[in-house]
């Protein structure tokens, strides 16, 4: 697909890069293998490079991973392998987000707006032929936000397409990391004293991230 890449066995397995976009590939046959400590690292190396963390499996401890569909573990965006070709190949976005409670869908509001407006319907009108509430149409309409996916497909078999693509967002904070031992402590807490903020990682080809202003220094 384009992208300049390595290989690593850790908190991920493949580090890639397209122009300005970096992507920290985590593959797992079973998704839900990853242990917490691994996705916390993943987390904040990617939050401190402006990558993407991504994870792409087969299956859960229960069910394979639907094409399409977002699922996360511990924050982390999680796809199927089949999905990732799309994603890689095409930059196809999923559509579909897998949650606590079911799979959702996220209303692009201002596209629901258009097209109810369009169709002559009120809010009280479409809520009703779509099973659900004038507040909730209004509140879809005011801001992006998701929908259990059967109201999704309801107002999409009334309206068309008004769903959005869903994005792979990164965590703004980094996970918290404490170092190990009183020799990795005393360099975090030099790399502080000099003005650095610090961040502790593992399974990683370094376990220090320094981070001051615009400098940005890996340490092993």
């Amino acid at each position: 697909a384009g992208y300049d890449y390595c290989d690593y066995f850790g908190c991920f397995d493949i580090a890639a890069k397209k122009g300005r976009k970096m992507l920290l590939l985590k593959a797992l046959s079973n998704v839900d293998s990853i242990q917490e400590e691994q996705a916390n690292s993943l987390k904040t190396i990617a939050a401190n490079l402006g990558a993407t963390a991504l994870m792409a499996g087969e299956r859960t401890r229960r069910e394979r991973l639907d094409e399409g569909v977002v699922y996360h573990r511990f924050d982390i965006p999680t796809i199927s392998t089949r999905f990732l070709d799309n994603f890689l190949m095409e930059e196809a976005a999923p559509m579909i987000a897998s949650a606590r409670g079911g799979l959702f869908a996220e209303i692009d509001a201002k596209l629901l707006r258009k097209k109810r407006q369009a169709s002559g319907m009120t809010q009280s009108e479409l809520a009703r032929k779509a099973g659900t509430t004038k507040k909730t149409i209004y509140e879809h309409e005011r801001a992006n936000k998701k929908a259990p996916l059967e109201m999704a497909e309801a107002l999409e078999k009334l309206l068309g397409p008004v769903s959005a693509p869903l994005s792979f967002e990164t965590a703004k904070e980094p996970a918290e990391g404490m170092p190990r031992g009183r020799f990795e402590l005393s360099v975090s807490r030099h790399f502080r004293s000099i003005g650095f903020e610090t961040a502790s990682v593992y399974s990683a080809p370094f376990n220090i991230i320094a981070k001051n202003g615009g400098l940005l220094v890996l340490s092993e």
